[in-house]
């Protein structure tokens, strides 16, 4: 897998996701309060990147518009994204952080600014991530380098057509993101008859999708 993460404005063009021979440009815009993002990040990404990483390129775009009106945790977890992404600890910190919000929705039955992205949390869940320098970590979350990113982000979705999350776009086309794995086989020419690996649960009170949230 190779990671491509919107770092700053001049990244964020197709130029960089170009595609070579036949790797598979996955892009994935997500809020990590998001219940359905945690959900599509365990039980679809994970195991889609563990079987076909070596033929995707995957760019993830964290944003934040699931706050509330005195909580900015959304906010919280995207400053951590760009603060462990900066060591190149990006996608170690999405893929721990939505295993931890997994939990926290599915098995604890929590729901969003309840207090699990507070700062100070943020820096306990980086303790986890393996390899991330957590002096330059905390150096980097106390001063709020990266909190300019937070409009720069949700513009981008936002100019990219996402409405909802998961957004999930392969090789530039929106896909339904329960589908990823369907997709790449296509695009690699190896799909055979299989069904969905995973179905979003419909009997959860929490797991309504966030649709048409961001603001004009």
């Amino acid at each position: 897998t190779t990671l491509v993460s919107g770092s700053n404005s001049s990244d964020l063009n197709t130029d960089n996701n170009a595609i070579v021979a036949k790797d598979i440009n996955v892009e994935y815009f997500f809020d990590f309060q998001c219940p359905w993002c945690s959900y599509f990040g365990v039980q679809v990404l994970e195991p889609t990147l563990a079987t076909y990483g070596d033929s995707i390129n995957l760019s993830v775009y964290p944003v934040a518009f699931l706050d509330g009106a005195d909580s900015l945790e959304s906010h919280n977890a995207v400053e951590a994204y760009y603060c462990a992404d900066e060591q190149g600890f990006g996608l170690d910190l999405t893929m721990h952080l939505e295993a931890l919000t997994y939990d926290h929705y599915f098995v604890a039955q929590g729901g969003e600014n309840e207090g699990f992205f507070e700062r100070s949390k943020l820096k306990e869940y980086a303790k986890d991530v393996s390899g991330l320098d957590l002096t330059k970590f905390n150096e980097c979350y106390d001063t709020n380098k990266y909190a300019y990113k937070i409009d720069e982000m949700n513009a981008y979705a936002q100019e990219r057509g996402m409405t909802g999350t998961p957004y999930v776009l392969v090789n530039g086309a929106q896909i339904n993101a329960q589908s990823l794995e369907i997709e790449v086989k296509k695009l690699l020419g190896n799909l055979e008859e299989m069904t969905l690996t995973a179905v979003y649960p419909e009997d959860c009170d929490i797991c309504v999708q966030s649709v048409s949230l961001l603001k004009d």
